[in-house]
């Protein structure tokens, strides 16, 4: 009785065991394709395509538990540089995107709250305390100059020998004048400036709206010219050019076209990419990649800037990455900053020279990295 019980189990578990093994090696055959369509759309350079079909290659293979595939292919961050293609009058060139750390420097600062870059290749930083600072950086650092401004959590940016700074707390636009004293250029109030961005021909402002209760029809950016005067205001009708708390960072593209983070800035700067044109209307948003989101790694930009090439970089602290987007917000690429070793990217600036420099935050110090890159 025993024995026949026993041979009664093992056929039972034999049975068993290849019915798993059937079912290992169709899900095995299942992901080979799944694998297969992943490389093809890599070859296709199309990268929005390809960072969707590698999520659900993840989402495939986190549900196939006895799967022999490695555990280990489970992407945080995504270091994915592919090769793009331009349309030149003659010909079809093919460009590699690339980012290189050459140096870090470390401040004698906790934080810095702005950074922009004047025409002689100088750094300029506001450090949140009431002070700003003109940099000179080569082997190490020379401050140049520094200035007691009083303005709290400033944004500062540079135009030729004129720079430029705003401030929620006074509600206004200064200018740095030729004593070296802060002149006012407009006063703003009640609205809170918050970023600027200088043009060769106008000055981008954002708000600060943390403080407001209904931001249905509030201002929330405007053009202004260097007389001061308002050449055109945004207003968040619906809320909907803003629909968070703060618009974090500013830039222009081309034909007027502004492109601006809409940030929760005090709770843990959540955020998306808005870009709008010069009427006001929404031409697109971006709110990162669903590859890296997750509910408790949300897409944090901090700082978008324009490139030579008319591409976007964004700085998303909690990914440690950059965001590298066309003027008509389509990913190119998302760089995981932690491989050259920066971590929990802040603002940034890209000077006269074409170097990117960008603040983060070691070991409680200020960190400026050079960063070297082609291709955007």
């Amino acid at each position: 009785m025993l024995l026949e019980e026993h041979k009664e189990k093992t056929k039972n578990n034999s049975e068993k065991v290849s019915t798993k093994e059937s079912k290992v090696l169709e899900k095995e055959k299942e992901i080979e394709m799944f694998m297969q369509h992943v490389e093809n759309i890599h070859n296709s350079k199309n990268t929005e395509i390809f960072f969707e079909a590698v999520s659900s290659l993840r989402t495939k293979l986190e549900s196939f538990e006895q799967s022999t595939i490695p555990k280990s292919f489970n992407i945080i961050t995504q270091h994915y540089i592919p090769n793009y293609q331009i349309q030149t009058n003659s010909k079809t060139v093919e460009i590699e995107i690339q980012f290189e750390i050459k140096a870090k420097y470390e401040l004698d600062i906790p934080h810095i709250s702005s950074i922009t870059s004047d025409k002689d290749g100088n750094v300029w930083i506001t450090d949140g305390r009431k002070q700003t600072q003109q940099l000179q950086i080569k082997e190490e650092i020379q401050i140049i100059k520094t200035l007691e401004t009083d303005l709290g959590d400033a944004e500062i940016r540079c135009l030729n020998k004129d720079v430029y700074l705003a401030s929620s707390s006074f509600r206004q636009i200064c200018y740095l004048a030729a004593d070296d004293k802060l002149k006012v250029l407009k006063d703003l109030f009640p609205c809170e400036p918050f970023p600027i961005h200088v043009s060769d021909n106008e000055i981008i402002v954002g708000m600060d709206c943390s403080s407001v209760n209904d931001k249905t029809d509030i201002p929330i950016i405007m053009r202004l010219g260097f007389n001061g005067k308002i050449r055109q205001l945004y207003k968040n009708h619906g809320r909907q050019l803003l629909t968070r708390d703060v618009v974090l960072c500013c830039t222009t593209i081309t034909d007027g076209t502004i492109c601006y983070i809409d940030s929760h800035y005090n709770t843990g700067n959540i955020g998306d990419v808005v870009c709008i044109d010069k009427d006001g209307t929404i031409q697109w948003k971006y709110n990162g990649n669903s590859l890296i989101n997750s509910k408790t790694h949300s897409f944090t930009p901090i700082e978008v800037l324009n490139t030579e090439s008319n591409n976007l970089l964004v700085s998303d602290k909690k990914h440690h990455a950059l965001h590298v987007l066309t003027a008509q917000g389509e990913i190119l690429t998302i760089f995981d900053l932690t491989i050259i070793g920066i971590e929990d990217p802040g603002v940034m600036t890209i000077d006269i020279n074409g170097i990117l420099w960008i603040h983060s935050k070691e070991m409680n110090r200020a960190t400026l990295s050079h960063v070297k890159f082609s291709g955007i």
